[in-house]
């Protein structure tokens, strides 16, 4: 089973296109849009075991965190905060309509929530000792040039942002 959204012409709609394979080899296909899933219209589901493959949320994503209206600061925590509700519902819901059953799901919600977090990130990155660039909390423009007269080459990403904004 597929969940994601038309709008995201890459990884959902060529996955769906791979359907008649998935088929051929054995496999019960059915997906649902995310709007689906929040309103408990899910397909019915005969199998023991499922697995769910969570794709972006671009429909939930664009009406409900980074409307065309907005006009605040992107990757904010209010964006970050409205992303985890959102998976977290997935998650509920998921297991609400699916008890008893064996799930596999590729892309976890709750974890992929968390990825917004660049910092938690890191963080997780350090304590299973991989190494990575040391981060610094920037707040003003000058922060930066005084890092860079230092040597210092920066990366920089806002803190709950994505897709290189």
């Amino acid at each position: 089973m597929s969940f994601g959204d038309r709008l995201d012409y890459d990884e959902y709609k060529k996955f769906n296109q791979e359907k008649p394979s998935f088929i051929k080899n054995g496999f019960n296909y059915a997906t649902a849009s995310y709007k689906n899933v929040l309103t408990g219209k899910f397909p019915k589901i005969k199998t023991k075991k499922l697995i769910i493959f969570l794709f972006f949320p671009f429909d939930y994503w664009n009406k409900n965190i980074e409307h065309k209206h907005y006009r605040g600061i992107y990757g904010n925590r209010t964006f970050y905060k409205k992303y985890i509700h959102f998976w977290s519902e997935i998650d509920k819901t998921i297991k609400k309509v699916f008890p008893g059953k064996e799930i596999l799901i590729i892309n976890n919600p709750l974890s992929a929530g968390q990825c917004r977090d660049k910092l938690l990130i890191k963080r997780k990155l350090y304590q299973a000792g991989i190494s990575n660039p040391r981060p610094y909390h920037i707040t003003h423009i000058g922060d930066i040039y005084n890092l860079l007269a230092k040597g210092n080459s920066l990366f920089l990403k806002v803190r709950y942002g994505s897709m290189g904004k």
